[in-house]
């Protein structure tokens, strides 16, 4: 063949592919493959990664015969770059199907292969895409070492796009971590120093566009949400690209769901579900439709969603891959549960259990229990029910301890990324100016800045770990052991006492009372209304641990508007426990406790009361409780001086009284707090 030929044969199948753009996928691949025998060398193999990326939305056998064909045919031509090509395929499709060992044995020769290179920035890219994945299945110290190896690899490199790359690798481990403004801050500084070095219509800026919104999304942004996925929609309408259009309409999706425009999302979801079915997008119809059901069942209609998920099953089944029909069957389980069809529901939500654990899916394993933990509870099958409910929370524990090692790590990350972008600004700076002068000037400047940026950043960071290490000290209170146990010892006596249902009730009080001291530390601030729905529960399932002894009530100023008005989250919990495991073993007389929130110049003073029969004091001569009460105010008073970034209030956060009279002994606690207006989210 000769080399005229060959000329004109790539031209033609450019041409020949990009006129295949408004053809739905399953007919694109068909006429690639009966392209493929006219094609040699890395026309062919780029022809084959084609194939295998169009096949993997609707049919799982297509890319693993081609990922396969891709790799041998590689290796008989000693190409190593496309041999870790066809190495990254049969991974993915590996992962897709569920086969996570098999995955990871594929990836790691492909990294095996990318270090025989020699090329720094060749196994940087590859440690970051393979990083995404092993998240995905779970492995996520692995994930995080390659992570960390890529900063490294890159840090004398050049190549903006691969910097770019690596910061939004970062910014999403802070999400799956939760450090939600950590990541909009690393968006943030990629907006500022490198995303305008690109070219305005160049794809990667819709990428990055794209995933800002998403992240402002996420942290209840959503006016500036709405504009960055406007602005990404402008270039990816440019390029035609339909996938990437399909994407946005998903994103969009979310941020009508968050600003509750119901309606809205059924309306702009709807047609885009038929579309990419009718394009052969079937996984991401499919992740439409569950979107769809998740946004339904958010606004009541249960069974509108049932439909949706069922769809979205059937969808996933066609293509084939078991990762994805694992989680379907749950989320169809979930629907038909709440859909109170409690019989198939078991019955799907125990297949997606199975599946789980065939897999090693760990997260989708934790999902599966904690849904048929709902099932049990529902009906009413409360031994089963606690079971599940611990397998769910053993998950939990293991994923936080892991968790919060990796914090720490990706915090020192940080100053790794400020490098990037010091570098990165000051090549550009020196490569546009001419004159020495504004040269040196130029630079003065922006060494005064990053300085006073990384003072700033420092002491922000300081606060941020402090107030981490609060929060567990807090949340520590919280989940006292005694408590947790002695909830449970009552619970199972109504139980044996044959009162299933108010079993049922104080057991679901019990579980969601403990998620939202779970999810607590994410929020600064609670709504008032919320705040005070948790400590109702909280001190009726005290009433079962101290036997009917305790009363209580809560008193809100009507000046308030707890629905829109937000507070420092748990104030009062944490008092209210250490005071109760103080007491219970001493006490047997009546005991009243007093709440209330009363608002002053823009301040809330929330006051307890806890009233004790005279007889329990003077057997406890001393004050005892005062003072092991005191290190758990020092830690609120802490927690609201950096939540409120003012140490102006410092002296009058708290005072105590304490008076014996009319035969009781009452123990008095004032906190001062400011409210809020800004509450972007809360524990529900």
């Amino acid at each position: 063949m000769n080399k005229s030929y060959i000329i004109l044969l790539v031209v033609f199948f450019c041409f020949f592919s990009s006129g295949l753009l408004s053809q739905p996928l399953s007919m694109k691949t068909d006429s690639l493959q009966n392209a493929l025998p006219r094609l040699r060398g890395a026309e062919r193999w780029q022809a084959m990664m084609q194939i295998i990326d169009y096949s993997e939305e609707f049919n799982n056998n297509i890319p693993r015969e081609y990922s396969h064909l891709l790799f041998e045919e590689a290796k008989m031509a000693s190409d190593t770059l496309y041999m870790i090509e066809g190495l990254y395929n049969l991974g993915m499709v590996e992962y897709m199907d569920g086969n996570f060992s098999q995955a990871n044995q594929y990836f790691n020769q492909l990294i095996f292969l990318a270090k025989k290179m020699k090329d720094p920035e060749l196994l940087a890219k590859n440690y970051m895409r393979i990083s995404r994945i092993l998240s995905h299945m779970g492995m996520t110290d692995l994930a995080f070492n390659y992570l960390e190896q890529s900063i490294v690899l890159l840090r004398n490199s050049s190549d903006i796009y691969l910097i770019i790359s690596l910061m939004q690798n970062i910014a999403q481990e802070y999400y799956r971590l939760g450090l939600y403004q950590e990541a909009i801050e690393v968006y943030r500084m990629l907006k500022i120093f490198l995303i305008p070095q690109l070219p305005k219509e160049d794809i990667s800026r819709a990428d990055f566009y794209r995933n800002y919104s998403y992240a402002l999304c996420m942290n209840d942004y959503l006016t500036d949400a709405l504009y960055y996925a406007d602005k990404s929609r402008e270039i990816v309408e440019k390029h035609n690209s339909k996938e990437d259009l399909f994407n946005l309409d998903r994103l969009y999706g979310l941020i009508y769901s968050k600003m509750q425009k119901i309606e809205q999302v059924v309306q702009y979801l709807d047609p885009v579900s038929v579309q990419t079915e009718k394009y052969s997008y079937l996984l991401k119809s499919s992740y439409i439709h569950s979107e769809l059901a998740h946004y339904l069942q958010q606004a009541g209609e249960y069974s509108h969603a049932l439909e949706h998920q069922l769809k979205s099953l059937r969808l996933r089944q066609k293509v084939g891959f078991n990762s994805v029909i694992c989680i379907a069957y749950i989320n169809y389980g979930d629907a038909l549960m709440k859909a109170n069809k409690m019989d198939s529901a078991f019955l799907y939500l125990s297949m997606g259990k199975d599946m789980a654990s065939s897999m090693d899916f760990k997260s989708e394993l934790k999902r599966a229990y904690e849904k048929l933990g709902s099932y049990y509870v529902q009906t009413q099958q409360f031994g089963k029910a606690l079971y599940f409910i611990k397998e769910a929370r053993e998950f939990e524990n293991i994923e936080a301890n892991i968790q919060s090692e990796q914090q720490r790590k990706l915090l020192i990350l940080n100053t790794e990324v400020q490098s990037y972008n010091e570098k990165n600004l000051s090549l550009k700076d020196i490569e546009s100016k001419q004159n020495i002068f504004f040269v040196l000037i130029g630079g003065i400047i922006l060494l005064l800045i990053i300085t006073l940026w990384l003072y700033f950043f420092n002491h922000r960071r300081e606060d941020f770990l402090k107030s981490t290490e609060i929060k567990q000290k807090i949340l520590a209170l919280q989940l006292n052991p005694a408590f947790i146990f002695n909830m449970l010892v009552g619970i199972r006596g109504i139980i044996d006492h044959g009162r299933t249902e108010e079993a049922s009730q104080y057991l679901t009080g019990f579980a969601k009372l403990i998620r939202v001291i779970l999810v607590s530390p994410q929020y600064n601030y609670q709504f008032i209304d919320k705040e005070i729905d948790v400590l109702n529960n909280y001190l009726e399932l005290q009433k079962i641990r101290f036997a009917d002894l305790l009363t209580y009530d809560i008193h809100v100023d009507t000046s308030f508007d707890s629905s829109r008005i937000g507070m420092p989250s748990f104030l009062c919990h944490p008092l209210l426990e250490n005071f109760f495991n103080s007491i219970a073993s001493k006490n047997d007389k009546p005991l009243h406790v007093s709440v209330n929130f009363q608002q002053g110049n823009g301040n809330m003073l929330a006051s307890i009361k806890i009233s004790l029969d005279k007889e329990i004091y003077d057997k406890n001569p001393g004050s005892p409780w005062l003072e092991e009460l005191k290190p758990v105010l020092e830690l609120i008073k802490e927690k609201i001086i950096i939540i409120q970034k003012s140490k102006k209030t410092s002296k009058t956060i708290y005072k105590t009284e304490e008076i014996v009279e009319n035969g009781n002994y009452n123990l008095i606690m004032h906190i001062y707090a400011r409210v809020s207006t800004e509450v972007k989210s809360e524990a529900s």
